[in-house]
């Protein structure tokens, strides 16, 4: 076969692929565009998704939005690249969301311990108060004060969020109240002084 008849050969095979290539490259393209359309419609509808449900987790927990935040939950797991931890995923339905600023520290309830003391006349104790942020962490008191109804009791230093201060008992048995309170939250600790 000499190279005029490979030419011709060639020419005749080559003719039904080009018909395909014009008819298979535009549906092709369309496809292609249509998937990556599609991509791009999925992920902007995501990322509103992924906004809702971070706007949800961070707003204060109200009646109103409660029941939604377990939903705002599973879209952020679903979408994070990263698995959370059963304790993270509770910790997003039961505390709010924070994001680019630091956890307040402000406490939201204080505790003093213990609780119920008993003594006899001119006994000591030591009592301590902490308070505690939303979110359960250890939070600073600065404008503590201890007063108690009987007895008497001198404020010491704090030590790791602890603010401790030692009662002692008065001379006169009977039931009494230590309280610490820093203006806006308090508490009470109950001392029963015994006869000797």
């Amino acid at each position: 076969m000499d190279r005029t008849a490979i030419r011709e050969w060639l020419q005749i095979v080559a003719i039904p692929f080009q018909t395909l290539g014009i008819v298979f490259i535009p549906i092709m393209v369309t496809i292609m565009g249509n998937a990556v359309v599609k991509s791009n419609s999925t992920r902007e509808t995501n990322a509103v998704y992924v906004q809702t449900a971070v706007g949800l987790l961070s707003a204060p927990i109200t009646v109103a939005n409660r029941g939604l935040r377990p939903w705002a939950r599973q879209v952020l797991a679903h979408s994070s690249p990263v698995p959370f931890s059963d304790t993270a995923e509770a910790s997003l339905v039961k505390y709010p969301l924070v994001l680019g600023r630091p956890l307040p520290l402000e406490p939201r309830r204080l505790f003093v311990f213990p609780k119920r003391v008993t003594l006899t006349p001119t006994a000591g104790r030591q009592f301590f108060a902490v308070g505690l942020t939303v979110a359960g962490d250890t939070a600073p008191l600065p404008y503590l004060k201890w007063s108690a109804n009987g007895g008497s009791i001198t404020e010491m230093d704090n030590d790791g969020g602890r603010y401790y201060a030692s009662f002692e008992a008065g001379t006169t048995p009977g039931d009494f109240v230590v309280i610490a309170g820093t203006g806006i939250f308090a508490d009470t600790a109950h001392v029963h002084i015994q006869p000797r």
